[in-house]
Parts: C-alpha cells; structure tokens; sequence
C-alpha cells in the first residue's frame, strides 16, 4: 500500500513540474531566403525549410507568415509582382508538403522595405529576400475529426464464426484536437462590429477599403468593438469636422481611414508585435505620396507617419495603396500641396449674422482634394497656409440652441489675383438658418 502511495506522489509531482515548464510567453521563429537578381525561384532543400517545418509540426498554434521583398533595381510595379511571385514559391511549396493553407500568409511589399542599402551588391543582396515567420495563433475553432468509416456488412447468421473474446483494453487518453487559425470576413456597415481576439479578422469597408487584423492584435481576453470611418470627398469631411492639415501645410489627400477599437469601454492600442494592414483604393499611383496619421476626427493635425515605412506600396493590378500600421487613429495617403513661392497665403473673413463664438469655418481647395480650417484672429476670422492660390470655397457653419446656421462664400479669380500680388484677400460670409438636409446640400453645391 505504502508503495502504491510512493508511486502515485511521484506521478503528481511530475505532473506539476510539466506544468510549469510550460512557457508564458510564446516563442516566435523567424528565417529569410535570399534571391538571385530577377529571380523568384530558390532551392527547395534549404536548410530554412526543414527547421521550419519542424517548428510547425511541433506547434499546433502557430501559423506561418511569409513576406517577398526585392532590390530598387527596376520599376515599382515590377518589383512588387517579383516580390509577389518570391513569396507565392514559399507558399506553393509549403503548401505540396501539406501545411494547412489556412496556417499560410503570403504578403509582398516589392523595394519599399529594405534591410540593408541599395547602393551597394551586397546590400541589394541581401534586400532581394522572403523572411518567413511563425506567429502564435490561439485560435478557437478546430479543424473537425474525420467521418467515421462504413462499417463492414454483418455476415449472416449461419455463417457467423464464433471467435474467442478478446481481452478488454484499456480506454486510450483521447487528445484535444488541434486548434488552427481562423479567418473571419465581415462586410462592414454603418454600425460598430464585434471581433473575436483569437481569430484572424478581415473587414471589407463599404467604400473598398479593406482591413487585416492579424490574431492577438490588442490586449483582450475574447472580443473587442472596431470602428471604420473612409472618407474620400470634401464633402465627407466637412460634415464629419476634418481637415488636412499639418502644423505648417496643406496636404492633398487621396483617401482618409479612420480605425478606432475598444473593449469594456476602453480603446485599445496595437501590441509592437502586431502591424494592422490597410488596403485603400486609388486612382492612379503618386510617387511622391506619403502616409499621414493623426489620431482622430475633429479638433486635430496631421503628422507624417514615422513608426515604419511612411511609402505606402502600390498594387498595380487592383489599385491599392497597401500600408502596414501600428497604431489606431486616422490614416491617409497624400502630398503636401505646392507652393512654388515659398510663402503664406491669407483669407480675412467678415462674417455677418455670427451668433456662436466658435464657428466652424473650412477652406476647400476645388483642385485639390485638400481642407484647411479657419483660425481666429482677434474679431475676425483667418485661413493661412493654403499653398498656391486656386479656386477654392469657404464654409462656415455654427449651432445655436439646436439650429443650424451656415453660410458660404467663393475665392473667385480677382481673389485669387489678389493673393498673388498682396498675399492675402477677403471674404464675406452670411449665416442663414437651415435644415440638415440644406446644409448638405449647400456644401455639395460650394464644392
């Protein structure tokens, strides 16, 4: 009895020492192929593959993430479908040795992500790459067991063949299935959606902005609250209090996104190992675009985007721009509009019938996709720093006890000669009473 007792403390004991072996923190791997110049092929014995595979056999929760790159030599558009077809080699070939495909993500970001200079052979050598890494991923849904085998047909009676009963064994321990990463895909509408934390998310905005959450982006236990806000119009942004501006000048924006989630209540910021991918569409690709973040609607400045690579990519064929982010707030790709003189333009404002001290005033540039806001300069109004004068339309808008007043006011040409010459001009404003629906209608028809 005494040993049965010894036996069943040492079980225990090991037990709670398996249990604490465990890590706290999961493990990420990471490896990189090198490419020969203009090439998307790699040899398919690489030592990378093996251990590779090996960390994923070991690792149910993990899944793969594999990201082309190139050098500078070369247009853009080629690099990035280079960067492309690197990147879907490694996917193909872990796919044929029979990796999950939902444990593979494939992404390409052409010339704009170096590691090493471009001036050189030996940088751009080590630029022409695949990184691969494998990424913890607690996913909730499970892959489902296999259908059960038709059973053989039961021999009639009378040729039954008696055998001897066999030995009863022993139940076996019967294994958790293996969890693997879940991708959902949500239709974005005009109300807030919930999100599962363990899951891969990607949100399909209404306006074709498309957003990838990767697994674990944000510090909650099951689900989270996001927001999507696109606006691509002048218009939009009037009516929802924004601008583009920075401290010191107008940017000629393409498209703004706004991201905004929370949990319980509590926004949430994205962890520094987690990036967010925006996919946003555009007209054509600007090569002197850059990313501008701030970080949220109304009395706010844009910022160029520092925390990682400030070029968006640019996929040719589905007319994206492609940013990777890592923080919430409001991003947009534009230009900082020309001034070919150097200096500051100014519109004074007299406006008549103002009963609110703190009217909303904006400066719309018709030839540009750009909106800068008025500043108050002792008892009258003032816009600066809107770059080269054009036509351009100003909207004033003030809420007094829950009616709207609104008033606008068009920079025709002598204006425009005006400001050319002296550097600034004026403007007068009227307010009148009007509804929702006219006021919309009065900043569609000013623009």
């Amino acid at each position: 009895m005494k040993k049965n007792y010894f036996i069943l403390l040492l079980m225990i004991f090991g037990l709670l020492q398996s249990m604490i072996a465990q890590p706290v923190t999961p493990k990420y791997y990471s490896d990189t192929l090198l490419f020969a110049f203009g090439k998307h092929y790699v040899s398919l014995n690489h030592r990378a593959f093996d251990s590779l595979q090996k960390v994923l056999a070991e690792n149910p929760n993990y899944y793969i993430r594999i990201v082309g790159h190139t050098d500078t030599v070369g247009s853009d558009k080629m690099n990035l479908e280079l960067s492309r077809k690197r990147a879907g080699r490694v996917t193909e070939y872990l796919a044929s040795k029979g990796l999950d495909q939902m444990r593979i993500e494939s992404q390409w970001r052409g010339y704009h992500q170096p590691i090493a200079t471009n001036k050189t052979a030996a940088g751009r050598r080590y630029n022409r790459r695949v990184n691969m890494y494998v990424i913890y991923s607690k996913g909730k849904l499970v892959t489902p067991p296999p259908p059960p085998k038709p059973e053989p047909p039961k021999p009639k009676p009378d040729t039954v063949k008696k055998e001897p009963p066999k030995p009863v064994e022993p139940p076996k321990p019967v294994e958790p299935p293996k969890p693997k990463l879940v991708i959902d895909t949500i239709e974005y509408g005009k109300e807030p959606v919930s999100i599962i934390c363990d899951h891969q998310t990607i949100i399909f905005g209404p306006k074709g902005t498309k957003i990838t959450i990767p697994p674990k982006a944000f510090d909650c236990n099951e689900k989270f609250t996001f927001e999507l806000g696109e606006f691509f119009k002048q218009e939009d942004m009037v009516q929802k209090k924004m601008h583009t501006m920075t401290k010191k000048d107008m940017i000629d924006v393409q498209n703004i996104v706004c991201l905004k989630a929370y949990s319980n209540g509590k926004p949430q910021t994205v962890k520094p190992t987690s990036e967010i991918m925006v996919e946003v569409l555009a007209q054509k690709r600007d090569k002197e675009a850059r990313i501008f973040v701030t970080p949220g609607t109304g009395a706010f400045t844009w910022k160029q985007y520092t925390a990682g690579n400030d070029i968006p990519s640019f996929d040719t064929d589905y007319k994206t721009y492609n940013i990777g982010i890592h923080e919430m707030g409001c991003i947009s790709v534009g230009r900082k509009c020309e001034n070919k003189s150097g200096k500051s333009y100014f519109v004074d404002l007299k406006l008549k019938r103002l009963y609110d001290k703190s009217p909303m005033i904006y400066y719309v540039n018709k030839e540009a996709n750009a909106v800068a806001l008025a500043k108050q300069n002792g008892g009258r109004y003032r816009i600066e720093n809107i770059c080269e004068p054009t036509n351009a339309a100003v909207i004033a808008i003030q809420q007094v006890e829950g009616e709207l007043y609104a008033g606008t006011a068009d920079i025709g040409k002598k204006q425009i000669d005006k400001m050319r010459k002296t550097g600034r001009t004026k403007a007068k404003i009227k307010f009148r009473p009007v509804t929702g629906e006219e006021l919309n209608q009065m900043i569609k028809d000013a623009i």
